[in-house]
């Protein structure tokens, strides 16, 4: 009998654990939002970090932390207190997505203003930036893009 009980307290325990776990879970995006604000721009809240993304992969967009912005139809002004690792990584994460769509994809994307913009920044054309970009998007670290030059 006594042994009844405590398997029912622990089963009890388990299910108030596993209630407040899943409740944290699903709150744990609770404070995420998204604002539109046009000309394909995107204002990004993700738990603390804040920045402004583009819908195209080749245009730039103004990585986190974005503390206030106004807008128009014309300029994004933005206050910004850089985070450097988020920073980092959504800077990374931005050049291996507009080196992949070069690299794979290149038809379309060569004759738009925005990818000729690219192609023309140091983003591209830095030797150090443009190998450890384009060795991490190939495995046996073959570099052959010249021609896109």
């Amino acid at each position: 009998m006594l042994n009844n009980i405590y398997m029912k307290i622990q089963v009890l325990v388990f299910l108030v654990i596993a209630l407040i776990l899943f409740t944290i879970c699903s709150c744990a995006n609770i404070r995420d939002s998204w604002t539109d604000l046009g000309n394909d721009y995107t204002y990004v809240v993700d738990g603390n970090l804040r920045w402004i993304q583009s819908q195209h992969a080749l245009q730039d967009g103004i990585y986190p932390n974005v503390l206030n912005y106004k807008y128009d139809n014309q300029y994004i002004l933005v206050l910004q207190e850089p985070v450097k690792k988020a920073y980092s990584l959504m800077l990374a994460r931005a050049l291996r997505t507009r080196y992949s769509l070069i690299m794979f994809k290149p038809e379309g994307i060569l004759n738009t203003s925005s990818g000729k913009k690219f192609l023309k920044s140091h983003m591209w054309t830095d030797s150090s930036i443009h190998k450890r970009v384009a060795a991490e998007m190939r495995p046996n670290f073959e570099v052959s893009l010249e021609k896109l030059n």
